[in-house]
């Protein structure tokens, strides 16, 4: 979970909330780390793995109307200005 937690910039409040809700509608189990008690690992379930061509498919929609008339290096240089951000946002977090 601290990795998930880590890779999405989300606090394990917000985090946990999310994956109980998740889990209660069947598309992640948690599970023990057998080799370290205080890590729990989170899987996706068969029913969210269903769901993935769908996902897929509305996020290429999605993408193409945000993306409408950038060129692919615009599309770069605006991912690479987000990635900047992100960085700033986690640094910052560090120091408090």
């Amino acid at each position: 979970m601290t990795d998930i937690a880590r890779l999405t910039s989300l606090a394990n409040t917000t985090l946990t909330g999310m994956l109980d809700r998740m889990e209660a509608q069947g598309l992640v189990v948690r599970i023990p780390d057998q080799h370290n008690r205080r890590r729990i690992l989170i899987q996706l379930t068969p029913k969210a793995r269903r769901l993935q061509d769908a996902y897929d498919e509305v996020s290429e929609k999605n993408n193409a109307i945000f993306y409408a008339g950038f060129t692919q290096l615009e599309i770069q240089q605006f991912e690479a200005m987000l990635k900047r951000i992100l960085q700033n946002y986690e640094e910052e977090s560090q120091h408090e």
